[in-house]
């Protein structure tokens, strides 16, 4: 579908069992159609299914992967960079991102599946996820972990960058939060921004926290100061890698930040007078959901979701960790109001 002039959104599948069920599931793949050849943004994940997609859609507007000469990516998770290495296959040499990504990927990439699982097993412990439900976490990881054709983009995309592609110039805009090295790209002379996992046409973003970050990490803080960072762009259309484009950027951007901080002070309620871990956490909140009965990726969602609001609590000072045996138990922090 072409969303503006020389401009398509391809919507790849990521239908993918055992991981994703549902068959309306999409990752937007946009292809931008310069003077001198055809530039991806992102890629969709490396299955049957989505290289077959990303073929056909590409075929009906007369194009092959043999058109395409660059590829950049909003961020390195597998739904988004999962084809880099059928890319590279088909002599695609030019894909980019920011560095954070790559140095990420580069060491998640370095672990065998032993201690990849190794890691997250500890770290759903450390949170609190019982013993029975640790394995089927462990494998999610795993299986998003191998639905990548693995190839590192070799040139980095930072803050202020212009990637010039003739006609079209992307400003590279880096909006950490969903992942480290996120970016965005905005096209001034169209006023188009690509907003990756940052802004989609959910006004509840996705914003987790992963068993390989650090204890000072605040993905959400990071959330924050990049949403803050795109008030007042003169963007006419938001093209985001999931959901259809939209426009009103402002408003969605001033439906977002009351959201989260919405989500954080029932985080805070469900903290008063107990202390509690991540898991015990999510149970208190989704009472009526029996949590045997979702699927993976879900519980994982709640996990990632969940500790991301706690680590953020914890480091602007509302809410305690403390370290019991080897897991993290939190407790709210009642601020003194000054007389």
């Amino acid at each position: 579908m072409e969303v503006a002039p020389g401009i398509y959104r391809f919507a790849v599948p990521l239908y993918a069992p055992p991981v994703v069920f549902d068959h309306k599931s999409t990752l937007n793949v946009y292809l931008l159609r310069g003077r001198d050849g055809c530039m991806l943004i992102d890629s969709g994940w490396d299955t049957e299914d989505a290289r077959s997609s990303l073929e056909q859609q590409m075929a009906e507007i007369g194009l092959g992967l043999r058109d395409i000469s660059q590829v950049v990516y909003t961020h390195l998770h597998p739904d988004h960079f999962g084809l880099s290495g059928w890319f590279k296959e088909f002599g695609l040499e030019r894909q980019a991102a920011h560095p954070l990504e790559i140095e990420y990927v580069r060491w998640r990439y370095s672990l065998s599946d032993e201690a990849l699982c190794r890691q997250e097993g500890q770290w759903c412990q450390r949170h609190g996820v019982p013993s029975e439900h640790i394995t089927a976490l462990q494998q999610v990881a795993l299986d998003m972990h191998h639905m990548v054709r693995l190839h590192l983009p070799e040139m980095a995309l930072e803050g202020g960058d212009t990637v010039e592609f003739a006609p079209f110039q992307l400003k590279v805009l880096e909006t950490p939060g969903h992942s480290p090295g996120h970016v965005c790209f905005y096209e001034p002379g169209m006023k188009l921004l690509f907003t990756g996992d940052h802004i989609t046409s959910s006004p509840s973003p996705y914003i987790p926290f992963y068993s390989y970050y650090g204890d000072d990490v605040n993905p959400l803080g990071w959330y924050i100061d990049s949403l803050k960072s795109l008030e007042g762009l003169d963007a006419a259309l938001v093209l985001p890698a999931h959901g259809r484009e939209f426009g009103g950027l402002e408003r969605r951007i001033n439906q977002i930040g009351p959201r989260l901080e919405r989500m954080q002070e029932q985080v805070l309620e469900t903290l008063d007078g107990r202390i509690m871990t991540a898991f015990e956490v999510i149970v208190h909140q989704n009472h009526r959901k029996d949590w045997s009965n979702l699927l993976s990726i879900e519980k994982r969602s709640f996990l990632v979701e969940t500790v991301t609001r706690l680590q953020a609590l914890k480091l602007d000072g509302r809410a305690e960790a403390i370290l019991n045996d080897g897991v993290e138990l939190f407790r709210r922090i009642d601020r003194e109001v000054a007389p």
